[in-house]
């Protein structure tokens, strides 16, 4: 019922997560794990690569980092986000590693630039897709990889152990650069093909996050009419009642100016959650579905094979057979998708949460790479959003999300245990469940998917309300 990975205290699915000044994001929580990871990287750099995988289709650029260890820092919007960069620079410069600051960017901007320029690895600051109070920090490997729970579970030993590695003679210098057009110039030449946007009406959601300069920026430049939203600096407001968890939002604005298209970005740009010219909203499982189809036709499709999670909806399994794909789900996080597409060397994966990785294009999920393959398809098919989107059919799904205190094995709840055998033994043939304990935050969550609304409506709450109460009696 729960991914098979190692057990972690510090590092979740995406990197470290906390309130913002709490916990591992308290200053001298985060100085102490730069200086450890400054330390692997000055001492055992090969214990931070990672896949060996190379960053695809990179140009030649002008900055070369490769001479000396050093680390690309970025963030998203949010208040608190100067404040931990600061930290963690000054950690990882204590050990003689050098600190490029490239101040608020997109994280997957931030794991491209990383590789363009040959720095050792990346740092992004940032919560993606949780409140403003929250924050987080995301290492990511030299080739944009999410640094592998092994490695993980080694800086945690060394973290927990207490012994805070001391300053070295030549510290590492702390410099900033301008990045933004330079990663908007490679996107653009890598995806699009040369297709212009001109005459296309595009909403853009960005949430009031790292995306807000950025996606317009990229729109503009291929000719789009761009109508952004939430582009704001704020980061007091970052996925406030915006962004990809409240996608249902831009529909109104979308009819209303007849756009073709809206778009909106999570906090740190990696997803993208699509409304078409309907006002429809169309999810991750609808850009697999699309975008599947159209690369089988081009023969780009590697293997006939789709990966996602345990969390793709039936619909998409269907609508992938239906052209001749197999879906290969892994457990719910990019990196194990990441992971499953180097193994089989696969072209195309991501999550229903909009979370896609074009392994043409990029090692990371990346948003804005997302929405340029998706209005890349519709410019050459000729075909709106809504037509696109038509073959994948969702079967109902519900999911509940119940805060926990402590994330106890859910083979422990026995009354629990029940629930679940009555789903497996006598309801198997209409009836998908996950149970999982979220990566990032104390929640469980009950995903049902089946034929029946009311009957998957009422077994998860049942389930829901068995681990809420089982968590009051501890």
């Amino acid at each position: 019922m729960t991914p098979n990975t190692p057990v972690k205290k510090i590092f979740g699915t995406d990197g470290v997560r906390d309130i913002a000044g709490e916990g591992w994001l308290a200053p001298d929580k985060v100085e102490a794990m730069a200086r450890v990871i400054g330390r692997a990287l000055v001492e055992r750099p090969g214990l931070l690569r990672g896949h060996d995988k190379p960053f695809p289709n990179l140009p030649q650029s002008d900055r070369d980092f490769s001479a000396r260890p050093t680390v690309l820092i970025g963030r998203d919007t949010r208040p608190s986000g100067p404040a931990i960069q600061r930290s963690l620079a000054r950690g990882l410069a204590s050990q003689g590693v050098d600190v490029i600051d490239v101040g608020v960017e997109p994280t997957p901007a931030v794991a491209l630039l990383a590789a363009l320029w040959k720095c050792s690895m990346a740092a992004v600051i940032s919560a993606s897709h949780n409140p403003p109070h929250h924050n987080g920090i995301k290492f990511l490997t030299q080739n944009g990889f999410k640094i592998p729970d092994a490695v993980e579970v080694e800086l945690e030993r060394e973290l927990l152990g207490g012994e805070t590695p001391a300053d070295v003679a030549e510290r590492g210098c702390i410099t900033q650069a301008d990045a933004s057009h330079e990663y908007a110039a490679v996107v653009v030449r890598n995806c699009m093909e040369g297709v212009r946007l001109d005459g296309m009406k595009v909403v853009l959601d960005c949430a009031n996050g790292a995306a807000g300069t950025l996606a317009p920026l990229v729109f503009a430049s291929l000719g789009a009419h761009v109508i952004a939203l939430n582009h704001k600096s704020d980061g007091e407001s970052i996925n406030d009642d915006c962004g990809s968890l409240h996608a249902e939002k831009i529909a109104p604005v979308v009819l209303k100016e007849s756009a073709d298209i809206g778009i909106s970005f999570d906090g740190d740009g990696d997803r993208a959650i699509f409304v078409d010219e309907t006002g429809v909203l169309r999810d991750g499982d609808h850009v697999l579905a699309l975008c599947a189809a159209r690369m089988k036709s081009q023969g780009r499709l590697t293997g006939d094979v789709v990966v996602g999670t345990v969390m793709a909806n039936l619909g998409l399994e269907k609508a992938l057979a239906e052209i001749g794909v197999e879906l290969v789900r892994t457990p719910v996080g990019d990196r194990y998708v990441a992971e499953a597409m180097i193994a089989g060397g696969y072209a195309l994966g991501g999550e229903q949460s909009g979370h896609i990785l074009f392994g043409e294009y990029s090692n990371t999920g990346d948003g804005i790479i997302t929405a340029l393959n998706v209005v890349r398809t519709m410019r050459r098919t000729g075909r709106p959003l809504s037509d696109l989107s038509a073959p994948m059919v969702k079967y109902p799904q519900v999911l509940l999300n119940v805060p926990v205190r402590e994330k106890v094995p859910f083979d422990e709840i026995e009354s629990l245990r029940e629930v679940v055998r009555e789903v497996e033994n006598e309801l198997a043939d209409r009836t998908r469940l996950v149970l999982r304990y979220s990566g990032t935050e104390p929640l469980a969550r009950v995903m049902l998917e089946g034929v029946d609304q009311a009957e998957i409506d009422g077994l998860a709450r049942r389930m829901a309300d068995i681990i809420q109460n089982y968590n009051k009696s501890q």
